[in-house]
């Protein structure tokens, strides 16, 4: 089994976890799938996209399974979703995606989810994605929104995905770059807190 897994950091930033990632691809034998998100930073409320995609030459046969599992990995762990599986693919061809799209509600608790990071990964195969759900502004996961969110992003201007300091986290408004725009969200949104 080959695993190919670039651009992952784990930085311990003012008592925080901040992870920046990037793409994972792990190969089976000849078989290899893709598990991505449509962003890597989302808003409490916003419907999040998992993109199960074929990237080998050949049609990859599962007979049923279900696409992802969905975990919040801090700043605790819990599982989120699927609470009841569902059946949606028999196979995939090379090239064929699948999507499947979450509310943020946690089947487990009963109510929607808390900020963090997460990770959906396929279970049959455990391809792993990483992405973050955050109140807007607050990067760091405490329910508020104060000069450790603006430090954190402040830290990460300038980056990009690959750069030393880069932290997809910081990318508020997903155009892989830390800049003033995501200063500017992270001032906008200065003082609120998460009820």
């Amino acid at each position: 089994m080959k695993a190919r897994v670039s651009g992952i950091m784990l930085v311990p930033l003012l008592g925080m976890l901040c992870i920046a990632l990037g793409s994972v691809t792990v190969k089976a034998h000849d078989e290899a799938l893709l598990v991505k998100t449509d962003k890597r930073v989302y808003v409490l409320g916003e419907e999040v996209k998992i993109i199960l995609t074929n990237i080998s030459n050949e049609t990859l046969g599962f007979g049923g399974w279900p696409p992802c599992d969905i975990c919040r990995i801090y700043p605790d762990w819990e599982f989120c979703y699927p609470k009841v599986y569902a059946w949606l693919a028999w196979h995939l061809d090379p090239g064929e995606s699948i999507i499947d799209t979450w509310n943020q509600y946690n089947e487990f608790t009963g109510s929607y989810v808390k900020s963090g990071m997460y990770m959906a990964y396929e279970y049959n195969y455990n391809h792993t994605v990483y992405f973050a759900i955050i109140f807007l502004g607050d990067v760091n996961f405490d329910g508020v929104v104060d000069m450790r969110d603006v430090y954190i992003v402040a830290r990460s201007f300038g980056s990009y995905p690959d750069h030393p300091r880069w932290n997809f986290i910081a990318d508020m408004n997903n155009d892989n770059k830390v800049d003033m725009r995501d200063i500017y969200l992270a001032i906008k949104n200065f003082g609120k807190t998460f009820e």
